[in-house]
Order: C-alpha cells, then sequence, then structure tokens
C-alpha cells in the first residue's frame, strides 16, 4: 500500500484505508502517533497550573506574623517632617535595664530604626511618649539619630565609684576594731589635744557611729 502524501507533514492528517498494511508504512504510521503523543504531553505539561509547596506559604505567614509584632505602628507615634534642627535625648532607665529615646520622629528615621527591631528590641511607650530600647542596639542607634538630628544628648548614668583597698579593709573590721582605731586617731588630732579641727571631723564622718 502506498500513502500518496509525505509522512512527516501528515501529522495533522486522518488515514482511512482497508487491506494489508506493509511493515514499512506500519512503522511510520506508529512514529507519528508516538510523536503526536509526545507533543500532548508537552503542552499538558506547560499549561499544568504551578502549586506551590505549602511549608513555603506557612513560612510567608510567619515572617508577616513576626513583621506584624515588631512593627512599631507609625500611627501610635507622633510623625514629624524635619528633625535635622532637633536633637534627640537618651537616657537610661534603670529599673527596666534599657534605653530611653525620647525625640521627635520623621518616617524615614522610624524605619531604619525598625530595621533594627528584632525579637522586640524596640517598644514605644505610649505613657510617656519615648522609645524604649535594649542596650545593645546603642551604638547603631547613635549612628541613626546622629545622621538625622542636630544634636544627640546622652545622660548617663553615674559610674559606682570602685572601692578602694582602706573600703575593704574598713568593711573587714567588727566594732572594737573601729573604736580601738577611733581612739588611737582622736587622741592625735582632737583640736584640745593640739590636733587639726578639719582633720578631726573628717575622723568622726569615718568611724563615729560605725559598725
Amino acid at each position: 500500500m502506498k500513502i500518496p502524501v509525505d509522512l512527516r507533514r501528515a501529522k495533522s492528517l486522518h488515514f482511512e484505508f482497508g487491506g494489508t498494511v506493509d511493515a514499512e508504512t506500519k512503522e511510520a504510521l506508529l512514529s507519528i502517533l508516538a510523536g503526536e503523543k509526545t507533543e500532548h504531553l508537552k503542552s499538558r505539561k506547560k499549561s499544568a497550573p504551578r502549586t506551590e509547596d505549602p511549608s513555603i506559604e506557612m513560612w510567608r505567614e510567619r515572617v508577616e506574623k513576626e513583621r506584624a509584632a515588631n512593627s512599631l505602628k507609625f500611627g501610635a507615634i507622633g510623625v514629624v517632617a524635619n528633625t535635622s534642627n532637633e536633637t534627640a535625648v537618651l537616657s537610661v532607665n534603670a529599673s527596666k535595664a534599657c534605653i530611653v529615646l525620647r525625640a521627635s520622629f520623621t518616617r524615614a528615621t522610624l524605619r531604619e530604626l525598625e530595621s533594627l527591631n528584632e525579637n522586640g528590641k524596640i517598644k514605644w511607650n505610649d505613657k510617656d511618649e519615648v522609645m524604649e530600647l535594649n542596650p545593645t542596639l546603642l551604638p547603631q542607634v547613635k549612628l541613626i539619630l546622629k545622621n538625622n538630628y542636630k544634636d544627640v544628648n546622652v545622660l548617663s548614668v553615674q559610674k559606682q565609684v570602685k572601692a578602694t583597698k582602706f573600703d575593704l579593709l574598713f568593711n573587714k573590721l567588727d566594732s572594737d576594731d573601729k573604736k580601738k582605731i577611733y581612739a588611737l586617731l582622736a587622741r592625735k588630732h582632737h583640736p584640745d589635744l593640739g590636733g587639726n579641727k578639719d582633720t578631726m571631723a573628717l575622723v568622726n564622718s569615718v568611724f563615729k557611729g560605725g559598725d
């Protein structure tokens, strides 16, 4: 049997024939049909909608929740247009163990501060209208403030004076030791015994009354 058309161009044609089909023709027809099936599968793959991995969607939802939880919520903070002529004040709240920032804010400054806000390290105190910062953020916050304000006023707390060797020794003395030393110094420095009035006043301030 002869087919009067080129099989390579006959992929979209339908053949109706009777009789016996020789092996060569049969093989050619099967090859064409196999090609059509392959093209059909390719087109299905292209048109099939992509389904996103559920774990990715869950991750996105978690990120959005964390971002919302950490947000400084611009609506709760007074926003101004410009702070280039203003002063930001940083101080320490010892009871809360945090740095307190008192200032006016632009939206740009708030966004910069919000970028540091991980795990609730920055909080807005509605009552006092101040921002409370984790002390670990101080270097980064000072840099942001320096770039956005005319001046940054840092109110530091008074540092505790390191104990001297005299303080350490004095704290180890018992009541009898202190009385004996006081009596010895009083005999030497009391004004009635030829001593100096100011020195005796200092001795009294250290020893008098005291355990």
